[in-house]
């Protein structure tokens, strides 16, 4: 058959399916705390605080940089240097339990906005609670009789701040602390197993599912709050059952084999029974614990063996044995015999040393630093706020623009600043008003991924717009290039996005010239690095095959198909499979 006809045949069965712009721009919802709970005067709704500042008594910020790190306070200079001493050891010892190459990374430093707490009980609380009871006066019509108005009254949200947060962009990472400085305590802290999760969840190459699962659970079995770590007993399924263990450690227990451990992925509907699922991720946990405490430690450079050698080679029982000296059933009867030992077993890790903290430069912050920290920060709590209570998501986008405007007004035009500034329309759906700042932080080669893809997917939409035929879209070399070049620049930074490679692939379906190996090559290495990234898969297995490379675009289809759950989207996958595999010859 023709390769013109099979790749009709490949588009007609998976690409040509409708596939919005706005897909691509959508990013994750921000992790916050817990969501609305009812109570009986009506909902308390958890949202981020409000940094008011009065302009007669402008607060004093302090700034550094650290490697990785940029910290922005208005605490006193010796509670911000405390701080950072304990988040710098903290770090080290997460280290021993997840070294830093296992961890995911950005080229964008992660942000902490320390607060002092006696100025934010002041500012923040009133000033909120008084807007959502404005809101709900207005939308009460005048025809209201005096018992509606009451239970409206009664069902009106309330407010609660959340004292610390943690808010994520698809590129950064900014926390928000508001610290007791007249408390002793108060600084003494441990990074919470929401942020170790993404740690293991955003690192590049992807970890195998049952590591993710079982350094976060001997991560919650761990104590680093004071300048050690230190192991606690193990927990089994439940508290019931592991005391039930610690008093007869011949009670039955049912323990996977080793290699249903390795292969399960939670969530998959044909799997997802409940009981299993907690089997499997206490066995993950047990399993990652033997290998890292258990007799002193000994096979811990094994398991990280393990996990460097299964991003090269096949998951396999010969690899497994190599690197632990047990194949799978003995495996099996070792997590057995270990766990009533684990049960019992409490370890300080003598070798976990936090060593001594960098040298804390403070000094006071710059204007454009100011605006650019605090305004990012008021920017990632828009979507958050849009999701709790969108009544007053026009109160945080204010906020974020009055921040940065004053800076801006001022004359700052530091490339941070205007990528933040751009961002923030984005979030606030005012895409053209964005344009200018997006163009300008790109120019300066400002290091932030989103901003790229924000930009190449702004040209690209404008350009969809001009079409005279958008079914049958004609665009040049040089319109296709304006998208492109800021995709590249995303390319070269990190951490990689999904959308700037499924934009990339979608352009790249509209060029008229053949593309190179390397194209091909960031395809592929794309879709292995987000195989559950439907619309990348099927677009770069399009362009596979019309490059004739008809194994390569099975093996994408194939990949991305056993990373999804989703029916409409594994639909589209087996359909394009199956169309591939009937027009073309198999390996």
């Amino acid at each position: 058959m023709p390769p013109c006809r099979i790749l009709r045949l490949l588009l007609a069965a998976s690409l040509g399916v409708c596939f919005t712009l706005a897909a691509w721009a959508q990013t994750p919802a921000p992790k916050g705390a817990k969501g609305t709970k009812a109570v009986a005067e009506g909902p308390v709704v958890d949202l981020p605080p409000l940094m008011v500042e009065g302009s007669a008594t402008p607060l004093r910020w302090r700034y550094v940089a650290l490697p990785g790190l940029e910290v922005l306070s208005v605490c006193s200079d010796g509670t911000t240097k405390e701080f950072l001493r304990r988040y710098y050891r903290q770090h080290q010892l997460l280290s021993w339990l997840l070294p830093e190459r296992y961890q995911g990374r950005s080229s964008v430093p992660d942000v902490y906005i320390l607060f002092n707490e006696e100025i934010h009980r002041a500012n923040s609380g009133e000033i909120v609670n008084d807007m959502v009871n404005r809101e709900t006066d207005r939308k009460e019509s005048a025809e209201s009789t005096e018992k509606e108005r009451s239970r409206k009254a009664r069902e009106a949200p309330r407010i609660r701040f959340l004292p610390n947060m943690r808010l994520l962009d698809v590129d950064s990472t900014c926390v928000f602390v508001i610290v007791r400085e007249s408390e002793q305590d108060t600084l003494t802290f441990s990074f919470t197993i929401d942020r170790v999760g993404q740690l293991l969840q955003q690192r590049l190459p992807v970890l195998p599912p049952w590591l993710i699962v079982g350094v976060a659970g001997v991560y919650a079995q761990s104590n680093l709050r004071e300048d050690i770590l230190r192991i606690d007993p193990a927990l089994w399924l439940n508290r019931g059952e592991s005391e039930a263990l610690s008093r007869d450690a011949d009670r039955p227990r049912s323990i996977m084999p080793i290699q249903d451990m390795l292969a399960w992925r939670p969530g998959r509907k044909a799997t997802d029974a409940g009981d299993m699922d907690k089997l499997w991720r206490s066995q993950c946990t047990l399993f990652v614990r033997w290998a890292m405490i258990a007799n002193n430690s000994i096979r811990r450079d094994a398991l990280w063996t393990f996990v460097d050698r299964l991003e090269k080679e096949p998951l396999s029982e010969s690899l497994f044995e190599q690197c632990f000296g047990f194949g799978y059933s003995e495996m099996r009867d070792v997590l057995s015999d270990y766990l009533p030992n684990a049960i019992g077993e409490e370890r300080t890790i003598s070798e976990a040393d936090p060593g001594r903290p960098p040298p804390i430069p403070l000094r006071d912050a710059t204007p454009a630093e100011i605006a650019r920290l605090r305004g990012d920060w008021e920017r990632m709590e828009i979507a958050f706020v849009r999701r709790k209570l969108p009544d007053l998501v026009s109160k945080y986008v204010d906020q974020a623009r009055a921040t940065l405007r004053r800076a801006y007004d001022k004359g700052e035009r530091e490339p941070g600043l205007m990528a933040v500034m751009g961002l923030t329309e984005i979030d606030a759906d005012n895409r053209l008003a964005a344009i200018p700042f997006l163009e300008a932080a790109a120019a300066a080669g400002v290091v932030r991924p989103r901003v790229y893809f924000e930009l190449g997917f702004t040209r690209y939409a404008a350009l969809v717009a001009r079409q005279t035929d958008p079914e049958h879209p004609v665009f040049t070399p040089q319109e296709l290039d304006s998208v492109l070049t800021p995709l590249w620049q995303a390319h070269r930074q990190w951490p990689p996005l999904s959308s700037v490679y499924t934009l990339m692939a979608e352009v790249w379906t509209k060029a008229k010239t053949p593309l190179g190996a390397d194209e091909l090559h960031v395809l592929t290495r794309a879709v292995e690095q987000f195989p559950y990234a439907t619309q990348l898969a099927l677009r770069s297995a399009y362009l596979h095959a019309a490059h004739r490379q008809f194994d390569q675009a099975r093996r994408l289809l194939e990949l991305s198909l056993d990373s999804t759950d989703d029916e409409a989207n594994r639909d589209l996958l087996t359909q394009s499979l199956t169309e591939l595999n009937r027009v073309t010859p198999k390996p």
